[in-house]
């Protein structure tokens, strides 16, 4: 699962890269520490008061002479350090029958998926005219390279700008394979006597430690030239920030308020098809990106009924674990098949 999701990541790595070069000529990025941009934390705060309705993805530029992701050579440090980071996120997973790493690997793979899926409705969405100049192009390499093109200013706003952005998709995978880092088995509403709780005003506990616990093992000396290779400068990194953590808070569902809003946004943001600003389309990417990461944490309810079966049976083994242990009061042997039920009414069929 380490390799898995390393090369998983790694792609998506060397896009950020390419992209960089294609737009700048060049790989160029801070040299050491001392010029490594850094945000600014607000004393008490918590993860939680980061998140944003709006994150500010950039406009979409044309780039003349794109470069092929596959071309790129990461240095070989940053490629290193990459698998072990991911075999430490790894590790910080505990051995529980469904929040462990395996599971972050499905979710990973979901959101994978579903980011590849993202497509323009209908090719005729090409401006007049372009079908013409790339048709009397005999070179076929050549012809698709022109019609990726063509195409790229219309795929960048049917995604609301996700698509042109492999630093956010980067972060998205990052943010599902992250998303239940040091989980104990025990849900949010069972952590209230913790001290963590206290830590994070008892709003989704897990979610916010995660971020923590991951964030603060990347921001170790030991990974300086991945970090190098995720963002270059304080606007990249504030970008790679705020997804990580709307999208890993986006996965608790245990909070109705939080969950009501989210409803709540994207019924007020879509219900309206004109996109009058930038920031109009900003909020749309940001709550599609929250959505995505939501359908991929429950994937497994939207697979064939084995793969149903075999996910659930494990979430009722941890839950039992769980009672019996004393961590917590309900004893999911009394209201299961209601509570899925009721899972699937009200959140898995209505995302």
């Amino acid at each position: 699962l380490v390799d898995w999701n390393s090369e998983v990541l790694l792609r998506l790595l060397k896009q950020i890269v390419a992209t960089r070069m294609g737009l700048s000529g060049t790989q160029t990025t801070w040299e050491n520490a001392l010029d490594e941009p850094a945000l600014k934390q607000t004393a008490g705060s918590t993860v939680l008061d980061e998140v944003t309705d709006v994150i500010d993805l950039p406009g979409f530029v044309f780039q003349r002479k794109p470069i092929d992701p596959e071309s790129i050579e990461l240095p070989p440090a940053a490629v290193a350090q990459l698998k072990q980071y991911v075999s430490a996120v790894g590790n910080a997973y505990h051995s529980n029958p469904f929040h462990c790493l395996q599971h972050a690997s499905q979710v990973t793979t979901a959101l994978t998926k579903l980011l590849s899926r993202i497509v323009v409705t209908h090719l005729d969405e090409i401006e007049e005219g372009d079908e013409d100049d790339l048709a009397d192009d005999s070179d076929e390499d050549e012809n698709a390279a022109q019609i990726a093109q063509a195409i790229a200013p219309h795929l960048h706003n049917h995604t609301f700008g996700i698509t042109s952005d492999p630093l956010t998709q980067f972060t998205l995978v990052l943010s599902a394979l992250i998303h239940e880092v040091d989980h104990g088995g025990v849900a949010n509403s069972d952590l209230a006597r913790e001290n963590d709780a206290i830590q994070y005003k008892n709003r989704s506990i897990i979610e916010q430690r995660s971020v923590d616990k991951a964030w603060k093992k990347l921001m170790e000396p030991a990974f300086i030239d991945l970090r190098k290779c995720i963002y270059s400068n304080e606007d990249e990194l504030k970008r790679f920030r705020q997804v990580l953590v709307n999208a890993v808070l986006a996965t608790d569902i245990d909070d109705a308020e939080l969950q009501n809003l989210r409803m709540k946004r994207w019924e007020k943001t879509f219900a309206h098809q004109v996109d009058v600003t930038p920031q109009d389309v900003n909020r749309k990417a940001t709550i599609v990106m929250e959505h995505l990461m939501q359908a991929s944490d429950i994937f497994h309810c939207m697979q064939p009924w084995i793969v149903y079966e075999k996910w659930a049976l494990k979430s009722f083994e941890e839950s039992y674990l769980a009672f019996k242990s004393g961590k917590s009061q309900d004893d999911p042997r009394l209201s299961w098949y209601d509570k899925e039920l009721e899972f699937f009414d009200n959140y898995v069929i209505p995302l």
